[in-house]
């Protein structure tokens, strides 16, 4: 099987310098560069860490192939597994607990919110969502050269190289985006604390006390219990991530379906829409969906959610939505 994530090259070039842009990314991936000192800063991986990935790699190429994409392989040593100071240096990221590149055969993991077998499942499932996804590539002539920019992954819309140089650059739907890969990811966990690799794990999740504990946690701190998935042996809670934009894209996919019951007997039905672009970047659908419910450009709402300040942003655009259903609803 392929080891190439699904894309496209579009822009202002010839037809064969797009053909050379595809070849450098089909080379990338199948002949990935070689990371000095790997040993010295990648953790190797336990023998239930390679078989979960293994069993990642597996579940998102059915869920690939469930939603007309074409699967591919991503290999388990293209996660690397890092100590802080060492993921920040090699993915620069300081707040994230999982990364990638939009244009890398490599996923970072950060060792310290990845040692138990959970967190490292979930956080390499979600990780691994964002490398299959659908991937666009603008192209365009520079100097002699032809740079590459990123202008569609899954559900984000990003500006074209021309507005960049207007100084008019923007990013959509990013929260969207990671709302509908957690979901995603929730919608996988009983599948995967059903693994052998955490059979110990799910003995826990199961017992009473893990259900008194996690109703006690979750009283203290302010939340619901269903956001708790799994609770460290500092007692910390693993929660499911991106909360806020998940309660309003389940608020959208339940108004749909009220709507349009006949073909989505369930919320669920709907968001299987929103799984589809993610593989697809075809945002048509779920376009259409939203503005018939809500009212005409009511997609674009999306565009205020920030990934800074999801609970505000969030609020703000459940707000407009409720409004905008009610106005739908008397008119």
């Amino acid at each position: 099987m392929k080891r190439t994530p699904n894309f496209k090259v579009v822009g202002k070039v010839t037809d064969d310098e797009k053909q050379k842009v595809i070849n450098a990314i089909h080379n990338l991936f199948e002949k990935p560069w070689t990371v000095p000192d790997r040993e010295k800063t990648d953790r190797k991986k336990t023998s239930k860490q390679s078989s979960i990935l293994k069993f990642i790699n597996e579940e998102t190429n059915a869920l690939m192939l469930e939603y007309g994409a074409e699967p591919f392989d991503f290999p388990a040593d293209g996660y690397f597994i890092m100590e802080q100071k060492n993921f920040i240096k090699y993915f620069g990221s300081k707040d994230a607990s999982g990364t990638v590149a939009d244009l890398s055969p490599r996923v970072g993991l950060l060792y310290e919110d990845t040692i138990s077998n959970v967190d490292f499942a979930l956080i390499a499932f979600h990780e691994t969502l964002h490398v299959k996804a659908m991937h666009v590539w603008e192209a365009w002539k520079k100097s002699g050269k032809t740079p590459i920019k990123c202008i569609r992954h899954g559900i984000i819309v990003s500006s074209s190289h021309e507005h960049d140089v207007k100084s008019k650059e923007y990013k959509y739907f990013a929260c969207l985006h990671e709302a509908t890969v957690e979901w995603m990811c929730e919608q996988a966990f009983l599948k995967i604390i059903d693994l052998q690799e955490l059979s110990k794990e799910k003995e826990r999740i199961n017992s009473d006390a893990f259900k008194i504990a996690r109703r006690k946690l979750a009283k203290k701190l302010n939340i619901k219990e269903e956001r708790i998935r799994y609770i460290r042996k500092d007692g910390t809670p693993s929660m499911f991530v991106y909360q806020y934009p998940r309660t309003l894209l389940k608020y959208v996919c339940e108004k749909i379906s009220d709507k349009f019951n006949d073909k989505y007997p369930k919320k669920e039905d709907v968001f299987k829409e929103f799984i589809r672009t993610h593989f697809t970047s075809d945002l048509t659908t779920v376009i259409k969906l939203v503005d018939d419910v809500f009212g005409e450009k009511s997609f674009r709402l999306f565009e205020r959610l920030d990934t800074e300040d999801k609970r505000t942003s969030c609020a703000l655009v459940l707000m407009e939505l409720e409004k905008k259903l009610q106005e739908m609803t008397l008119g």
